[in-house]
């Protein structure tokens, strides 16, 4: 999207701030969708969810080809593609922390690695495809690419928790704080051939540990609030919850700026467009090895503790690599910036749904994703508009770094 971006930029000629509220939009749809994307799978089931998010995306993108101003692709392809990727993306993270009870670390690490193949692959080939086929042509060959998410949303296998049946029986023993032991207390696995994880909701229970009419009234009353609050009451159940949200959003602001800006900085301070955009596949091939490398340290050798701390840190680096962008004058410093950016971005992209499970539970994990993306589409959609208005107004195309 970053390098399409420019091509945006000269030929509507709306000025920066306008032009990058495309991105924003796109991000932030993406992320605030995995809300009603959360809600959705509940009813629905993981999978459909995710299928429909495949045919929305191939819809959109053929739409967007079509587009006669910024308005229409503020539509076509901020809200709708965005939309589409957000009901793909929630699904997808919570259904993994639902199958993996040991190594989940690798296994989000390897399924959020081709983030940075994508990042890689993907500016160098829209590049060509921007010079051969122009941006609507690029569009429309994102299209059919798209629609691959169908296939692999077809794979997300409908499973139940054993402990979802324990919590339902006994609705006020839930764990209210995080600890260690909290995302491995799932005991095991029930397999389904429902269309979701909540099937089994309403399952009635066996004769032998039914309990008593009292006690079977005040458990429908729990399950009642709880599904019409089920949102809310996360924050009082998981105090750490607030802190959490209000981190990602910070951190998502910092990284919006940074994704949608880096290709254009590198081209006003000289740089050709093909070398521009090859600086984000460098930051995501990085950014791939990184996150293999990370999960494996932190899962496979036995390293159980410091993942926030390592996430942490991952953003930290991140934020000092960005704001060394407006002092790097020559293609060599944009390349090490990039590379400690990716470096950065493979520690905290690989921990980003392990953070969320450790700290609201695999019970929670649906809320707790849902409304932490929500947020960060809040970031995404605030930061580079207000990065595109420093620009016009200062005139000073580093100022947001």
């Amino acid at each position: 999207m970053t390098v399409v971006y420019v091509k945006f930029l000269s030929y509507f000629e709306a000025g920066g701030a306008v032009t990058s509220g495309i991105i924003s939009v796109f991000t932030a749809a993406n992320f605030s969708a995995a809300l009603f994307a959360a809600f959705l799978s509940k009813k629905y089931g993981m999978r459909k969810v995710a299928m429909f998010g495949g045919v929305l995306s191939f819809a959109a993108f053929i739409a967007s080809s079509l587009a006669t101003g910024i308005v229409y692709l503020y539509i076509s392809l901020g809200v709708f593609a965005g939309t589409s990727f957000g009901l793909v993306l929630m699904p997808t993270m919570v259904a993994l922390g639902r199958y993996f009870k040991k190594r989940y670390v690798i296994a989000s690490s390897l399924s959020l690695s081709g983030q940075g193949v994508g990042a890689f692959v993907m500016p160098p080939l829209c590049q060509y495809l921007l010079d051969r086929y122009g941006w609507r042509g690029t569009l429309l060959i994102f299209a059919p690419i798209s629609a691959n998410m169908c296939l692999a949303a077809a794979l997300l296998r409908p499973i139940h928790l054993v402990s979802d049946e324990k919590s339902e029986a006994n609705p006020d023993d839930r764990s209210p704080v995080v600890n260690d032991k909290g995302p491995e207390s799932a005991a095991g696995i029930v397999n389904t051939i429902g269309e979701g994880p909540q099937e089994l909701v309403d399952k009635p229970e066996n004769s032998e540990d039914k309990p008593s009419h009292e006690e079977d009234a005040n458990e429908r009353i729990d399950k009642s609030r709880n599904r019409r609050y089920g949102f809310v009451s996360i924050f009082r159940e998981v105090p750490l919850f607030g802190v959490l949200i209000v981190y990602f959003f910070l951190y998502s602001f910092g990284c919006s700026i940074v994704f949608t800006h880096f290709v254009d900085t590198a081209i006003r301070k000289g740089m050709g467009n093909v070398d521009a955009a090859f600086l984000l596949s460098i930051m995501g091939i990085v950014t791939c090895v990184v996150s293999i490398a990370t999960g494996f340290l932190l899962d496979c050798c036995g390293v159980k503790t410091g993942r926030i701390y390592t996430h942490i840190f991952g953003v930290a680096l991140f934020g000092v690599a960005a704001a060394v962008v407006p002092i790097s004058t020559t293609y060599v410093m944009l390349v090490a910036t990039s590379t400690f950016m990716g470096i950065g971005r493979g520690m905290f992209s690989a921990l980003d749904p392990v953070v969320i499970k450790e700290v609201v539970g695999v019970q929670r994990m649906t809320e707790g994703f849902g409304i932490t993306a929500f947020l960060c589409g809040l970031g995404f959609l605030t930061g580079p508009p207000l990065s595109g208005m420093l620009f016009s107004y200062y005139m000073f195309h580093t100022f947001g770094f």
